[in-house]
């Protein structure tokens, strides 16, 4: 298999992250393949509110419960206080919808303890199990895998990469240096949350980084797909395929189409992070 150089956005920040958390984020709730049962590190009592996680065995698809937006707010000014972690929903909405393509990538999150839903999601995406759907930053992308073939002929259709288009685009609608400017504004609030988690003292910023430089050197697949159906969920014939991490997985499974726009945007926000913004005046 040829190999080739995902956010991890994750993700992955607030609004690529978001929609990395999102893509990643949503890509996600699919079970089309299987993953191994190691731990997830999941929130303490203060973070994500959790709705059960049906559907994981059986390779149903689950929707979160409704959730309740909050009201916008302005997008921060320099010197602005933070709002306290579990009060920050309204701010960074209000700082997502004043971006050019932020209000695409809005309409696809979940609209409560966003800061932590984005932290734990992008966290996961360079192991090999996904986040549960209850904690992820986004629901699931809408219907089934779509293949072709049978048996030792089946395959995963072309026609599958259109299903995620629509995050695709909104992903490619961000300005990542806006982006960028909303996330250091808010990186402490990150790094709350990344602390809550189980990491005190280390920087959220390093570890999108890393899932980042993780997801960029995800295989590039050209050509037919293979599967096998052992029971009910699909799994990557190539066995090269079946150990990526969930995130990995989720470049191959959205095309090779999708995964190079993912992948340019995913290294324009690599870009924007890095360097993080001078003092003002």
């Amino acid at each position: 298999m040829k190999k080739r150089k995902w956010i991890g956005p994750v993700a992955v920040v607030v609004a690529v992250l978001a929609a990395l958390a999102g893509l990643f984020f949503a890509f996600q709730g699919e079970r089309s393949v299987p993953y191994s049962t190691a731990a997830v590190p999941v929130p303490p009592q203060g973070g994500v509110e959790a709705s059960p996680d049906t559907g994981a065995a059986a390779g149903e698809q689950s929707a979160p419960a409704p959730e309740t937006s909050p009201a916008e707010a302005p997008a921060p000014t320099a010197g602005e206080p933070l709002p306290a972690l579990d009060a920050s929903d309204a701010g960074i909405t209000g700082a997502l919808s004043g971006l050019r393509g932020g209000p695409a990538v809005l309409e696809r999150l979940v609209m409560t303890r966003i800061i932590r839903r984005i932290v734990v999601t992008v966290d996961n995406l360079d192991r090999a199990v996904p986040t549960p759907l209850r904690l992820r930053a986004a629901p699931a992308v809408p219907g089934r895998p779509i293949v072709s073939g049978s048996g030792d002929t089946l395959e995963l259709s072309p026609a599958n990469s259109a299903r995620y288009q629509p995050w695709v685009a909104a992903l490619q609608g961000l300005d990542m240096q806006a982006v960028a400017a909303v996330y250091f504004h808010y990186s402490p609030l990150f790094d709350q949350a990344y602390h809550d988690l189980g990491f005190p003292g280390r920087s959220f910023r390093t570890r999108a980084l890393q899932v980042i430089d993780h997801l960029l050197a995800a295989p590039d697949i050209h050509g037919p797909i293979r599967l096998v159906q052992p029971k009910v969920l699909y799994r990557f014939a190539d066995p090269d395929l079946q150990v990526l991490s969930c995130g990995q997985k989720i470049m191959v499974r959205i095309g090779p189409d999708n995964e190079m726009a993912v992948k340019r945007a995913l290294r324009s926000l690599r870009a924007a992070l890095t360097v993080p913004p001078g003092p003002a005046g």
